[in-house]
């Protein structure tokens, strides 16, 4: 008896020991590919002012005129101990308006001059930050939102330091829109936000690419988020706009284009339903943060429309 189980255990010994590798190389592939797709969308190259200009130039009609404009160069000291940087446009007559606008995933503060101008033209002055990993600032991966926002914050603490009497507003593109929107729950100190084509949470901007699989998504997830946090200290799951806008008191305006491919209009459905105050407008034309030029006068319109009920 006992030598046939030992002739037994020998043979399933070999087998366990087979299935356990084969166990451990699936786990430890699963591991490396949420570190990989960390790394690589956290890590993003920093492009040149030059570099973002010309893609811009064939993309948003951008105009180099915009660069004749004056500005002032502000520097802060982020939380995390590196340099930030901003462009500070001011009206042409003296104003107690401001609006703090940030630029999107891979991209740097210059790019978000054809809003400048727009909203200087409506009395605001603008705060063009760059934010971490672009531009000019400091920082060596780009968050999502989960450490611009307190880069953020910096700013809008520096102009009510500034002037007290300060009316301050927000508004982003994408990343920017949905790290104002999560800023918008950690102070008091706004008088409106706007975001334009921004993402609800990393589940909802990253399920399209799954085929909008929550399935898959769920799957993925825990890879994802020991990676974040290992190489980052990212929690993931902290990473959702579409709670911090329910925190929020600031009046709200959502604008997104059915035809986005990168961020899905979907985010602008969660996101109005996390706050259904919030006023949302959509364009049936446009790519990812296309729409000040496909849809210009519609989306001037829209936002002109709602700062003359919060100035």
């Amino acid at each position: 008896m006992m030598l046939m189980l030992s002739i037994i255990l020998s043979e399933i010994t070999p087998i366990l020991l087979i299935c356990l590798i084969v166990l451990l190389s699936i786990f430890l592939a699963y591991l490396l590919a949420g570190f990989i797709i960390i790394y690589k969308i956290f890590r993003t190259k920093r492009q040149t002012e030059e570099e973002l200009i010309v893609c811009d130039e064939v993309e948003k009609n951008f105009n180099r005129e915009w660069l004749t404009i004056p500005f002032e160069s502000l520097y802060l000291k982020s939380d995390f101990g590196y340099n930030i940087f901003a462009r500070l446009y001011k009206t042409t007559e003296p104003s107690k308006k401001y609006i703090v606008a940030l630029h999107g995933h891979g991209s740097a503060g210059i790019t978000m001059l054809i809003y400048m101008k727009e909203f200087t033209a409506l009395g605001y002055n603008v705060i063009i930050p760059d934010n971490r990993n672009c531009g000019r600032s400091g920082g060596n991966f780009t968050s999502f939102g989960y450490f611009e926002r307190y880069d953020l914050l910096k700013w809008i603490e520096w102009v009510k330091k500034e002037d007290p009497e300060a009316v301050v507003g927000l508004f982003g593109v994408s990343l920017g829109a949905a790290t104002v929107l999560m800023t918008s729950a950690l102070t008091n100190n706004l008088k409106f936000v706007i975001v334009y084509c921004g993402y609800a949470s990393m589940r909802h901007l990253v399920a399209p690419y799954l085929r909008n699989s929550q399935i898959l998504y769920s799957l993925l997830e825990p890879a994802l988020r020991m990676a974040a946090g290992g190489l980052y200290g990212v929690k993931l799951r902290a990473i959702r706009a579409d709670l911090a806008l329910k925190k929020s008191s600031a009046p709200t305006l959502l604008l997104h284009s059915k035809e986005d491919a990168v961020v899905s209009y979907s985010n602008a459905l969660v996101l109005k339903e996390a706050r259904p105050d919030a006023e949302l407008v959509s364009f049936e034309k446009g790519q990812h943060a296309r729409s000040i030029c496909v849809n210009h006068d519609a989306f001037i319109e829209a936002v002109t429309k709602f700062l003359k009920n919060y100035s």
